[in-house]
């Protein structure tokens, strides 16, 4: 009988000769494949769960000419030129137009952070941003 796990993690643990320390379900795990999925003892019962593959870091900074390709991309290059257009003070217009006009442009810049949660984005998406202007 296979059904040796972790007791920590649930996590199925493919061997014939179980160690003292491991957890026993009493019942064999069903087959599933290790590469694509996981196989987890949870509430008494064995669960398989799709293996997520994890999400590439997130760049430090990018090229502006990326960031505009990713924001054409993802659909929102006129609304953030709308958006550097709406700005009526003087000052601040200026400052946006040299902040857009970088030649890098950095994931925790203030500016960039604001603009992004002004055409209603998260912080996650602007990291999925990034990610995916690195590609372009």
């Amino acid at each position: 009988m296979n059904d040796a796990y972790s007791p920590h993690t649930g996590e199925h643990i493919a061997t014939d000769n179980p160690a003292p320390w491991m957890g026993r379900a009493g019942t064999s795990a069903p087959e599933y494949n290790p590469q694509t999925h996981g196989c987890f003892w949870r509430d008494g019962a064995w669960e398989i769960v799709a293996a997520e593959p994890e999400a590439a870091p997130v760049p430090a900074v990018i090229t502006s000419a990326q960031g505009k390709l990713a924001l054409i991309e993802l659909g929102l290059f006129d609304a953030a030129r709308s958006y550097l257009d709406s700005i009526v003070d003087p000052v601040e217009k200026l400052k946006a137009q040299i902040e857009w006009d970088r030649p890098t442009w950095e994931r925790t810049s203030p500016f960039l952070n604001a603009t992004w949660a002004a055409l209603g984005g998260t912080s996650e998406g602007l990291d999925d941003a990034f990610r995916l202007a690195v590609t372009l």
